[in-house]
């Protein structure tokens, strides 16, 4: 069935077991459906979609976009506006968009070329963010959390799985248990806590303001380039020092400190740990 309607005029629609297909409208588009795809197009207008055991496809359009879905996917693309977008077990696939966005799901989650920050809280599928102009919160559990090019801060948690970021143009914090947090390319300040994981970064042409490193029962892995400019001090009860550097390593009753200087000292990085081995190498 194909219904023509005043491209001006406010659109209900409710569905079930059929597809469905919404183009061309400059107004407010409301859609509830179920067991059926929703594919919806240059809207200019807000868009509100709910659906169920499904895919929902919308794409080409501008205005607040809500959407909520379960065992069935979203996907979201060449859109601009505020996004709000809810979804359990099936994938949220966002690209090539613009606007500030705010995901709740259980599912997998990729997220390519957007503008505007994010907040995202997910478990039980991997998030995966690639060329983000914006900042971003988020969270996940049992399931990996991979963020590259970000052009911003980021605040990330995530329990039993890794935390992986690569070239963070802003800060990087977080946190971890039982999974490991790994980064290379971060330009900003660094202050991360692990619980039973590995902390491995990679310090190159870094940074701008002082970082802290927090493990406990993990291993802490620092390559730092030789024209770094900071001063670091590391301590741990219980556990060890391994380090390229000639540097002194000082046994105290706890366990070992050392503090040495590279470049001219401008920033700070302090490690505080308990049973932890940490190492440091140089890049030369």
């Amino acid at each position: 069935m194909i219904v023509n309607v005043p491209m001006s005029n406010m659109v209900i629609c409710e569905n079930a077991f059929g597809n469905l297909y919404l183009s061309k409208i400059k107004s407010n588009v409301e859609v509830t459906a179920k067991h059926c795809q929703v594919n919806i197009e240059n809207i200019k207008g807000s868009i509100s979609a709910i659906n169920t055991t499904g895919e929902t496809v919308i794409h080409n359009s501008t205005g607040k976009i809500s959407v909520t879905n379960s065992h069935g996917p979203i996907k979201v693309s060449d859109c601009s506006g505020k996004f709000e977008i809810q979804n359990s077990f099936a994938n949220i696939d966002l690209s090539n968009s613009k606007g500030a966005v705010k995901i709740n799901s259980q599912s997998e989650i990729e997220i390519n070329n957007h503008i505007g920050d994010f907040n995202i809280n997910n478990e039980h599928g991997y998030v995966n963010v690639y060329l983000l102009d914006g900042d971003i919160n988020v969270s996940n559990r049992y399931e990996p959390l991979y963020l590259s090019k970000i052009s911003g801060n980021v605040t990330a948690y995530n329990e039993h799985s890794i935390i992986e970021v690569e070239n963070i143009s802003g800060s990087f914090e977080a946190s971890n248990k039982y999974g490991a947090i790994i980064g290379k390319g971060i330009f900003g300040p660094i202050n991360v806590k692990n619980n039973g994981g590995e902390v491995t970064f990679e310090l190159v042409d870094y940074n701008f303001g002082p970082s802290t490193i927090i493990s406990e029962f993990g291993v802490i892995n620092l390559e730092i380039d030789e024209n770094s400019d900071f001063v670091l001090t590391a301590n741990t009860e219980g556990g060890a020092i391994v380090s390229s550097f000639n540097q002194k390593i000082v046994k105290t009753a706890e366990g070992f400190s050392t503090k040495f200087l590279l470049g001219k000292g401008s920033n700070s990085f302090k490690i505080t740990s308990t049973n932890t081995l940490i190492n440091l190498d140089e890049i030369k």
